[in-house]
């Protein structure tokens, strides 16, 4: 993992935004991101690249942290909805906090099996952490659009979605797999700043 900095930044070419850490993951449990939420940005984009779980049936999942890494939230304060679209006349579903026992995260793709000739997730989510990042009534807003393959039809399937978090504002992102499987790929965490500059 290499964390860009003050003295190291790169500007990408499509507006005010800043690449502020690369995540490679090789079969680890799951991809943190906690250094580039204490720098001063209002939102932060996650380029989700070839990520691949290392069982069959895995769901990509969002966790946040309110104590800049030291423990995970895994309480019922997750909001969401994520709607699956899959051409090939296979048709369409959704799911969400509220029609699953799942509010204990934010579910973000279709399930995913290991590699075995299936696409990996691609996609990107994005966090809106707003400028009364410290406060209660600070912004804490999830959306997302990932595509990958279903494993039962073959078809790809696009899965977009948004979400919050409601307890105290996050200081920390953790994305990875569902049901005890690794990660492998890479993510890319960029910074945005609202207005002018950056």
């Amino acid at each position: 993992m290499s964390t860009v900095g003050t003295l190291y930044d790169e500007t990408i070419k499509f507006g005010y935004a800043k690449l502020l850490q690369v995540s490679t993951a090789s079969g680890a449990s799951s991809i943190d991101f906690v250094a580039p939420l204490a720098l001063d940005y209002d939102t932060f984009w996650f380029d989700l690249d070839s990520l691949t779980p290392s069982l069959n049936s895995a769901i990509l999942i969002i966790y946040v942290s309110t104590n800049s890494g030291s423990s995970w939230q895994a309480g019922t304060d997750y909001y969401w909805y994520t709607f699956l679209v899959q051409p090939g006349g296979a048709g369409a579903a959704s799911y969400s906090s509220t029609a699953l026992p799942e509010t204990t995260y934010m579910r973000i793709s279709q399930p995913q099996s290991a590699p075995a000739g299936f696409y990996p997730t691609d996609g990107r989510v994005t966090f809106n952490l707003g400028p009364n990042r410290g406060t209660t009534g600070g912004h804490r807003s999830f959306d997302w659009i990932t595509i990958n393959q279903d494993p039962a039809s073959g078809y790809p399937v696009a899965s977009t979605g948004g979400g919050a978090y409601t307890g105290t504002a996050p200081n920390g992102v953790r994305i990875f797999f569902s049901g005890g499987s690794t990660i492998t790929g890479i993510i890319r965490c960029y910074g945005l700043k609202k207005g002018s500059g950056v």
